[in-house]
């Protein structure tokens, strides 16, 4: 937080040389800091200049209470007076001594068009009277005073992003200076006539007088060693993604934004598209010959497909995304796209013409794993509900109706199928034995858990007997069958039946829940093989 004195030379700041954050001085053409507070970091912060040379910062040092005070300094003699005021976080003063505050210190979140109880508003204290608030028609931030000219300059963000804004010392005459839309401005600070401010990743100026803006042409001089080639000794800490194709012949990879695939059994790689400044995020196989990836190419993050050996023409799925897509999951059967946004919205799409086939809006606290069932009849994922338990939710594709499947009081994840969809397992956070014996003793008494996870099963289809049974050791089959009726049996070429998948009775299935016989732990990351979990 560096501040520069009126006169240019000297710059006030926050340092950590001895320990805790202090205020130190030095010259702008350096020197060694002088320090300045001993308030063992309790909030330091400059906040100003006076005229006078001394020096305004923000201190909770000298309050009985945890709020935030202003401190006038000497910087010379380093006597100091505590402005009578609470949860004051910056201000400057004008000629006549009038100080001008923002009550509240910045709330930490950034939430946009924040309303809520710690919102800063200005303030105007003449140390006679009560303060006066300057800004209270309005309930959303405005902080940052600067002076000039008998008028007051600050950031607010009254038009839903935050920009400068004027009025005069009594809070009339209110009037905006800029209007940016994409970004909020950020650390305004004022020397004469000209506000500097960040806006985005840049610097800006925005001078009273003329009543213009510009970005500042910054260049920073250096060897670039950044740039220099480089040996890497390990290459795969490079790799961000990677999938293997649904036959198991080919891995795609992602390393350093660029996407490759590779035969399992070989060794020519191929760069699925070469155009520079494209970077890939997430990839997944649709079949042994087609991917389906995350790319910048568009200029945002949108869904493409292409031919996994990197000829022929790229396909964009999605257009026009407005918020940024953070995950995808495609079908076993390469039919289906799956993803979800940063809106938590979750939308399910045809991989041929992009055609949506699913859509769903979270309201309450966010979606989270995303998985298909063997057959692709079912899509399942975990979603966080009004009382913060994450419960599994099952949408059927032919009809696109979707089910809750899972408890909705205890948290449950990360589902996934057997290849023949006879079964769904899922973790499940049931053991809520606390480690914490007593709520007295030597220990805090708040509980402590852990190894809370355990897998469980449902069974979608009826017919089937759970693998996890212990074995019968009383069995219940005909065992009488001679040996040459097995022979017969086994030479009978009769043709396989076509199996239709039926839809799965969720209001039986979610009845039919199992334990899989495991000791609880800290477990996650499940997923099916060929009959192993």
């Amino acid at each position: 937080n560096p501040l520069l004195s009126p006169d240019g030379k000297q710059i006030v700041f926050v340092g950590q040389y001895e320990g805790a954050p202090e205020l130190y001085l030095m010259s702008i053409n350096g020197s060694i800091p002088k320090r300045l507070t001993y308030d063992f970091g309790a909030g330091v912060r400059p906040a100003a200049w006076t005229s006078d040379g001394k020096i305004l910062y923000t201190s909770n040092r000298y309050n009985s209470l945890p709020d935030l005070q202003l401190i006038k300094l000497d910087p010379a003699t380093l006597a100091y007076d505590v402005v009578p005021l609470a949860q004051v976080s910056d201000g400057c003063y004008d000629e006549s001594g009038v100080l001008y505050f923002a009550r509240l210190p910045k709330q930490g979140s950034n939430n946009k068009r924040y309303v809520g109880g710690i919102i800063q508003q200005l303030w105007k204290f003449d140390g006679k009277q009560e303060a006066k608030c300057l800004t209270c028609d309005f309930d959303g931030t405005s902080y940052a005073p600067m002076l000039y000219k008998n008028n007051i300059y600050f950031a607010s963000d009254r038009d839903g992003s935050m920009n400068l804004w004027m009025m005069d010392k009594e809070g009339k005459s209110l009037k905006q200076l800029t209007f940016s839309k994409e970004w909020d401005i950020k650390t305004p600070a004022i020397s004469g006539s000209q506000i500097v401010y960040q806006r985005g990743a840049d610097l800006w100026v925005y001078d009273i007088e003329t009543a213009k803006e510009k970005m500042l042409d910054i260049t920073l001089g250096s060897d670039f060693d950044q740039r220099k080639p480089r040996w890497i000794k390990n290459p795969t800490e490079s790799i961000t993604y990677s999938s293997l194709s649904p036959k198991g012949n080919y891995i795609a990879i992602i390393s350093r934004g660029r996407l490759f695939v590779a035969p399992v059994k070989g060794d020519r790689w191929v760069e699925v598209n070469r155009k520079s400044g494209i970077r890939f995020k997430e990839v997944h196989f649709l079949d042994d010959k087609t991917l389906a990836y995350l790319s910048d190419e568009s200029g945002e993050f949108e869904i493409w497909k292409t031919a996994a050996d990197g000829s022929g023409s790229q396909q964009q799925l999605t257009k026009n995304s407005k918020v940024l897509i953070n995950g995808i999951s495609v079908s076993p059967d390469g039919k289906y796209i799956a993803y979800r946004d940063k809106d938590e919205t979750l939308r399910i799409i045809d991989a041929t013409n992009s055609a949506v086939k699913f859509q769903y809006e979270d309201k309450d606290n966010g979606l989270g794993d995303m998985n298909w069932s063997g057959n692709s009849q079912y899509f399942t994922f975990s979603r966080s509900i009004d009382n913060y338990a994450s419960q599994i939710n099952a949408v059927e594709i032919a009809t696109g109706k979707m089910t809750p499947v899972s408890s909705s009081r205890l948290d449950s994840y990360n589902a996934a199928w057997t290849p023949d969809n006879h079964w769904m397992y899922f973790l499940s956070d049931r053991n809520i034995k606390t480690k914490v014996g007593a709520p007295w003793g030597p220990r805090q008494p708040e509980p402590y858990y852990s190894e809370t996870t355990n897998i469980y099963a449902l069974q979608a289809d009826t017919s089937d007997k759970f693998p996890f049974l212990p074995k019968d050791a009383w069995p219940t089959t005909d065992t009488s069958t001679t040996t040459t009726e097995k022979a017969a049996d086994k030479n009978t070429t009769a043709a396989k039946p076509t199996i239709v998948p039926k839809p799965i009775d969720w209001n039986l299935t979610t009845q039919l829940l199992y334990q899989v016989p495991v000791k609880s732990g800290n477990i996650g990351n499940l997923s099916v093989g060929d009959g192993f979990l």
